[in-house]
């Protein structure tokens, strides 16, 4: 599955016992995308979507997800840990 995923800074794919799996570990700035391009769709239409993330050092962090509608309309969650503001 991660032959679909497009990576922006280096990815290094280990397995780890507590979780059972293969984790992705992103060092520093990185972007996560799939699919690999924007112009393909993924094709799932799901009511709900979950993340498991575990942040080793919070100095900084920012996450954003943008997700398309059936109608094509992005809608985009951005969590940044500088911001104390929330917004609709």
């Amino acid at each position: 599955m991660v032959k679909n995923w497009k990576f922006t800074s280096k990815n290094v794919k280990e397995y780890d016992p507590p979780v059972k799996g293969y984790v992705n570990i992103i060092n520093g700035i990185g972007k996560m995308q799939i699919p690999s391009n924007d112009k393909n769709s993924l094709g799932i239409v799901q009511s709900y979507i979950v993340f498991q993330l575990f942040i080793f050092s919070p100095k900084s962090l920012s996450i954003e997800i943008a997700i398309s509608d059936t109608s094509k309309v992005i809608k985009k969650l951005t969590i940044d840990q500088t911001k104390t503001n929330v917004f609709k």
